[in-house]
């Protein structure tokens, strides 16, 4: 852990505000204590019957892409009337399946095809623009809406989890996706503690502080032990050679929405980087990323839930976490801090070390590029460092 600066007070207005009115109700961040960031409820299992040829293709994709029929039955959608939707989990479950389809329309054949066909395009940048989405695949909806329980009275786990949505159909896709939703869900109890922290650090509750850091240090190991789920059934050179093409954006010269514009669109693909958790923490926990890193992670916030950017947003305005253990004269708070401070860089580690093992190695290649567009391995090394650089000296500085 390296000195900061100075202690500094902390500054306990914004505008004409005081930072006690900026936190919301954990529950309008779309926040739960039991499942996190993922929705409270189930995702639907299907569409409805207006829309309910969207399933019937989607469910049949492997088949329609071996075949070589996929244009056929995207066709045969025509008209998609969205209106006719009732409400977000209809909306999230239709765009799901389009932007599924839309994918694998593109990166399903020998060459790409760069134009989204109009049964497609225009409901998805009808629905993006309701959802304040981007208007392509993003992890929000593969991670957090795209999943059934295999066992209805069991939890909510890559075990058991089935997608509602896939390319392939195999076991390893399946698990890709599935031990992302894993990863929140497990997490949930550490994003509702980090949540306590930053209102107590609101009310300059210096004693409640201290706990919920020292809860927060006991659960790391949640989140850290997670993200290594992927690696129980997905092999990383199946994952790169027959999952992970699905997943990429729309690179320069762009992608074309038919019946939309003529104006192509370059988007990010599908990547974890899209995860409001790991975002969360660094806003809670101030630490500040500056440069290529910086940008990329803005980059990434638009294809988040429009609620989660909230969050993030309003974290980072008012979080007097740093600012409280940097004047506390608490040495265990100090160890609590940069002990949760350490295992979020050990995260990244971990996280690094997966691009390593499924992305760089197959690849071949020691700069590499991951679904969300990025040098990722750059990045990953990158935020490591600013994030171990954040640790506070042992004792107050006099």
């Amino acid at each position: 852990c390296t000195p900061k600066q100075a202690c500094k007070p902390a500054d306990k207005r914004q505008g004409s505000r005081t930072l006690n009115s900026l936190m919301r109700p954990m529950e309008s961040y779309g926040i739960t204590r039991r499942r996190g960031f993922v929705p409270a409820s189930d995702p639907l299992q299907r569409l409805p019957e207006s829309c309910a040829i969207v399933d019937r293709v989607s469910s049949e994709l492997a088949w329609h892409m071996k075949q070589q029929s996929l244009g056929k039955a995207i066709s045969d959608i025509g008209h998609l009337d969205i209106d006719l939707l009732n409400g977000r989990p209809e909306r999230e479950r239709l765009f799901l399946a389009l932007c599924v389809l839309a994918n694998a329309w593109i990166w399903g054949q020998a060459e790409p095809n760069l134009r989204i066909p109009a049964p497609l395009a225009g409901p998805m940048v009808k629905l993006a623009s309701i959802l304040d989405r981007k208007a392509t695949l993003t992890y929000a909806s593969m991670a957090f809406f795209n999943w059934e329980k295999t066992d209805p009275e069991g939890q909510v786990c890559a075990e058991n989890t089935n997608l509602l949505c896939g390319f392939l159909g195999t076991r390893d896709e399946t698990w890709f996706v599935t031990s992302a939703l894993h990863l929140e869900v497990a997490c949930a109890p550490l994003l509702a503690t980090l949540y306590d922290a930053v209102v107590l650090s609101l009310h300059e509750d210096t004693d409640g502080l201290q706990q919920q850091l020292a809860s927060l240090a006991e659960q790391m190991h949640i989140m850290t032990d997670a993200v290594l789920k992927v690696r129980e059934q997905c092999d990383p050179v199946v994952f790169y050679n027959h999952v992970r093409p699905f997943f990429a954006g729309w690179p320069s010269p762009g992608v074309f929405y038919e019946g939309v514009s003529e104006t192509p669109r370059i988007l990010a693909g599908a990547s974890a980087a899209q995860s409001p958790l790991v975002q969360a923490f660094d806003a809670a926990l101030g630490i500040r990323h500056t440069g290529n890193t910086a940008a990329f992670l803005d980059s990434m916030t638009p294809y988040m839930m429009a609620e989660h950017r909230r969050f993030i947003r309003d974290v980072r305005s008012a979080s007097g976490i740093r600012d409280m253990v940097a004047c506390s004269g608490s040495v265990e708070m100090r160890s609590s801090y940069n002990f949760i401070t350490e295992q979020l860089n050990e995260f990244r580690r971990r996280h690094f070390h997966l691009v390593t093992d499924y992305v760089t190695k197959p690849s071949r290649q020691t700069t590499s590029t991951g679904t969300g567009g990025s040098f990722y391995s750059e990045i990953l090394r990158d935020a490591g460092t600013a994030t171990k650089n954040a640790c506070l000296p042992a004792h107050k500085a006099i």
